[in-house]
């Protein structure tokens, strides 16, 4: 493991433990303040669209956290070849890691896809 590895790892970390509790407060604060439940049903669908678009993230933070920052941590040496910092000895190839990277980029492509979803529902058309 090299400065870099530790560097890099431990940003990472960092940034993803803020996220995730960033996340959870603004999830507590929706369910708190009783947003999802509001009688205005305009403002109700933003809420949900944005419950829903934390949650894959806080998913992602998640996977972030369990399995892409160890391996920054426990990359090996160049010549050692059994992990090759995968974490399994498969590599990209093995089943734990095809299944990380499914959820991964299902949770990316969701919350992507939702903020487009969200943002034409703030649209307003001009009155003419």
């Amino acid at each position: 493991m090299d400065a870099a590895s530790i560097i890099g790892g431990s940003i990472f970390s960092v940034l993803s433990v803020i996220g995730l509790f960033i996340n959870c407060l603004v999830l507590y604060a929706i369910f708190k303040g009783r947003l999802l439940f509001k009688e205005v049903i305009s403002s109700n669908s933003v809420y949900i669209f944005s419950l829903s678009s934390i949650a894959m993230d806080n998913l992602m933070i998640v996977i972030h956290i369990i399995y892409l920052i160890p391996s920054v941590f426990l990359q090996l040496e160049k010549n050692c070849i059994l992990f090759e910092s995968w974490l399994f000895p498969d590599g990209a190839t093995s089943s734990p890691v095809v299944i990380l990277s499914f959820i991964f980029m299902y949770c990316w492509y969701y919350t992507t896809l939702s903020h487009i979803l969200i943002s034409t529902t703030r649209y307003e058309s001009p009155v003419m």
